[in-house]
């Protein structure tokens, strides 16, 4: 009867630990709950727990999805960690990164071990008061992750100004937080530093982030061609009628152009409102440039065309 206690009072203590974390389990935790090694061992032989890594186990069955491996790859790590630069940004939900292989931060080095499960960094500045917890996986701060990756070196500036756009976009950071980052982060010589002044001092406060991966190609394709004088999300019309919000506006030429996703402007209904609002800027003296995403990943040098000869026009008359 005292040994089946002891296996109640251990397995109850197991599954609050592993309901925290994803189904997962350290050695230590193991052996701090009451199991032996010749218990795990034991669990590990009949099925009842599975070692991921020497110091790592997962009760078996349990689902595994990207959060989980990324707890795993944390826990597999005995001192203060979390994850970060691409793997961190990937959990914050910014398109083109990766989760895998999964980058992980940590204060101190771990000299003589192996991490099957991580690529292992040292931080160029504090990380730890700048972790939190994100469906249960420690990971770096949105404006930290920015930082790994902007310290990093190993990333395009076009890549981390949109994973700031995408962040700001989402209100998962604002100016204030990027200004005030130069001062938490930035430093004399530091890699990264000088582009992240940069970034901020170009998004000031009032500044309005691109609600999507195509506003952020169409500024692209501008910025190629040194195309000048289009603003993005703005709102149009008088007291009297409101014309409604546009993608891009060029005011100067009043020229509006707008992009068509295939997500929001394929159905029906998408493409009689389109059609309403074309029909009531033309009336307002604007002309209108729309552009699929076909387009604007696949023909560029038409978009550009096309905005030239609009602009043409405006010049004329």
């Amino acid at each position: 009867m005292r040994n089946v206690s002891k296996v109640q009072i251990r397995g109850a203590r197991t599954r609050d630990i592993t309901r925290r974390q994803q189904s997962l389990i350290t050695i230590e935790q193991l052996l701090e709950t009451g199991w032996t090694r010749a218990a795990i061992r034991h669990g590990i032989a009949t099925g009842t727990i599975e070692a991921i890594t020497r110091r790592v186990f997962r009760i078996a069955g349990a689902s595994e999805g990207p959060s989980q491996r990324a707890l795993a790859a944390v826990l597999d790590i005995d001192r203060p960690a979390a994850v970060s630069h691409s793997s961190a940004a990937f959990l914050w939900d910014v398109p083109g990164f990766r989760l895998a292989p999964i980058e992980v931060t940590t204060q101190r080095a771990a000299l003589g071990r192996d991490f099957p499960l991580a690529r292992l960094h040292l931080p160029t500045f504090d990380v730890t008061p700048h972790i939190v917890i994100l469906e249960g996986v420690p990971v770096l701060t949105p404006i930290a992750t920015v930082w790994s990756l902007a310290t990093s070196g190993s990333y395009h500036p076009k890549r981390i100004e949109r994973a700031i756009d995408t962040l700001w976009a989402r209100r998962l950071l604002t100016g204030r937080t990027l200004a005030d980052s130069i001062n938490i982060f930035g430093k004399r010589g530091r890699r990264g530093t000088v582009l992240m002044r940069e970034l901020a001092e170009a998004r000031p406060p009032e500044f309005i982030a691109p609600e999507s991966g195509l506003e952020s190609r169409f500024q692209d394709i501008l910025e190629k061609k040194r195309i000048r004088g289009f603003v993005r999300q703005r709102n149009l019309g008088s007291d009297v009628e409101w014309l409604g919000r546009v993608d891009f506006a060029h005011e100067k030429h009043r020229i509006v152009v707008q992009i068509d996703s295939d997500r929001f402007h394929s159905a029906l209904l998408d493409q009689q409102a389109d059609q309403r609002q074309t029909a009531a800027l033309l009336a307002a003296g604007w002309q209108v440039l729309r552009f699929t995403e076909w387009q604007l990943w696949q023909d560029s040098e038409a978009i550009t065309s096309k905005i030239r000869r609009a602009q043409e026009l405006a010049r004329a008359a």
